[in-house]
C-alpha cells in the first residue's frame, strides 16, 4: 500500500497538480461528510420531534 511503502500519492482531485498531501484532504472530506450526515439526522429529528 502507499503509506506502508512510504511512497508521496498526490490528490487527483484537482488534476493531481496540487502538492497538498492526500492524507489531510480525505481527512478534510470526511470530517465534512460527517458533519453533513449528523445535520440531516439532527435536521430530520426536529422535523418529526
Amino acid at each position: 500500500a502507499v503509506y506502508i511503502d512510504k511512497r508521496d500519492l498526490k490528490c487527483a482531485c484537482v488534476g493531481g497538480k496540487s502538492n497538498v498531501p492526500l492524507g489531510f484532504v480525505s481527512l478534510t472530506e470526511n470530517l465534512m461528510m460527517v458533519a453533513m450526515g449528523l445535520w440531516m439526522i439532527i435536521k430530520w429529528l426536529i422535523l418529526i420531534g
